[in-house]
């Protein structure tokens, strides 16, 4: 799992059944920032970018579950994630200010 990439489909769309494309934001690994990764994130967190792009669909190998995790909401999305779920709650400004919410 660690060399594959993980994206949020924003939308589908298509010319024709062999031609459907994909816009995307990407989700990062924190040790793929280059503030690394940090002590206070699990093992399976992952930060949102802002990030877009409009793939071929034919390169999307599977699906998988990311919970947003709100760690200051009172309801906090239904507590911690487990830690087998892949969550996150931190965004990285990939387009402006290259920074790491906080």
């Amino acid at each position: 799992m660690a060399s594959q990439l993980i994206a949020r489909v924003l939308e589908v769309r298509a010319l024709d059944t062999e031609h459907v494309y994909i816009r995307v934001n990407w989700l990062e690994r924190p040790e793929d920032l280059r503030s690394g990764r940090r002590a206070y994130h699990g093992r399976n967190e992952l930060i949102m970018t802002n990030h877009m792009d409009v793939i071929d669909a034919m390169c999307v190998n599977g699906s998988i579950q990311v919970k947003h995790w709100d760690e200051w909401a009172d309801d906090s999305n239904d507590g911690m994630p487990k830690e087998n779920e892949f969550f996150w709650r931190q965004t990285f400004d990939y387009a402006y200010t290259k920074r790491l919410s906080v």
